[in-house]
């Protein structure tokens, strides 16, 4: 069976020269839900849940007649329904891997799959938030398909002037200056999150500041490259990527650009709400009736939903 973990799959180490704790695991900085709106689902309720907007009214440029009532503004909203969906994985593991095998297997695969948990709701949430309608071609050429320039820093002035445009609001923490020598206050911001491979070309561009001239470290994300125009940018590996989609099968990176409240994250009883599922030797009952089967799963229900798509843009390039 494909699923099924055995000693051919987990070998015996050999004392001498085995450590005793298997090499650190590498996980990708999961980014994509920490500045979404939150919601909770409660148990026994629904799948969906509806966001509400109550839409802005126009200008009332009309002067006031003496002693006349105007016809005043009625108020209108926007609903938009979100639908958390299941997703999960496990593993079966054998008797005999406990008894021969020197790690402690069950711990291992827990953590093991805890990090496919989570960054399956990171590649959930960012395949959702990167398909707004508004994008930027880096070069400012017709298509993704056309795509052949990294990111400029015209391209993220054009995205910064969009969503100012859009009246998208900036994230409000905001770094002060301080009179240490070569630092700089860090104003309101977008938050932009791009590709581990795009970050050098973003560093080496114009008028990029580096987190580390930053006035203070105290509000810097553990991801946070730098910022340029506006836009403090948070880097990893698992930014979106259109794998042989740009010009000459090149792969384009999407780096997105978004403002508060552009989306929001969606999950049933509780945050990311991953579920760690341990079945011990044994418990299948008479489908195991040599207790010779444990597994170990997790599962977790969630979903994102752009809310203001005007507020939500992404910048195509090569690298």
């Amino acid at each position: 069976m494909a699923n099924v973990t055995g000693t051919a799959q987990v070998p015996s180490g050999i004392q001498a020269f085995y450590d005793r704790n298997l090499l650190e695991r590498a996980t990708p900085e999961l980014l994509h839900d920490k500045w979404g709106q939150r919601r909770n689902l409660p148990k026994n309720q629904s799948d969906s849940i509806k966001f509400r907007r109550w839409n802005a009214l126009p200008t009332a440029m009309t002067p006031l007649t003496e002693g006349v009532t105007p016809a005043g503004s009625a108020m209108s909203v926007t609903d938009m329904t979100a639908t958390v969906l299941q997703y999960g994985d496990f593993t079966i593991l054998t008797d005999k891997v406990s008894l021969v095998v020197e790690d402690n297997v069950i711990k291992e695969t827990t953590d093991v799959l805890g990090e496919q948990g989570g960054e399956t709701i990171d590649e959930v949430i960012r395949d959702i938030i990167v398909a707004g309608t508004s994008v930027f071609y880096a070069n400012d050429v017709a298509a993704r398909v056309n795509v052949a320039d990294k990111i400029a820093i015209s391209d993220i002035k054009a995205a910064v002037k969009y969503l100012k445009g859009q009246n998208a609001k900036k994230f409000t923490e905001t770094i002060v200056g301080t009179t240490r020598v070569g630092t700089v206050p860090v104003k309101a911001s977008f938050i932009g999150i791009c590709h581990t491979d795009t970050s050098d070309t973003l560093e080496d561009l114009d008028g990029f500041k580096s987190y580390e001239e930053y006035a203070s470290q105290t509000l810097v994300d553990m991801a946070e490259v730098g910022t340029a125009k506006g836009v403090r940018f948070v880097e990893t590996t698992k930014a979106k990527v259109f794998t042989g989609e740009g010009a000459a099968s090149a792969d384009v990176y999407a780096t997105l650009i978004f403002g508060k409240n552009a989306y929001g994250v969606v999950s049933l009883r509780g945050q990311k709400n991953i579920q760690t599922i341990v079945k011990p030797l044994g418990s299948s009952g008479t489908a195991d009736p040599l207790n010779q089967r444990a597994s170990v799963g997790w599962q977790v229900w969630i979903t994102a939903k752009i809310l203001q798509d005007a507020w939500i843009t992404r910048i195509e390039s090569a690298e």
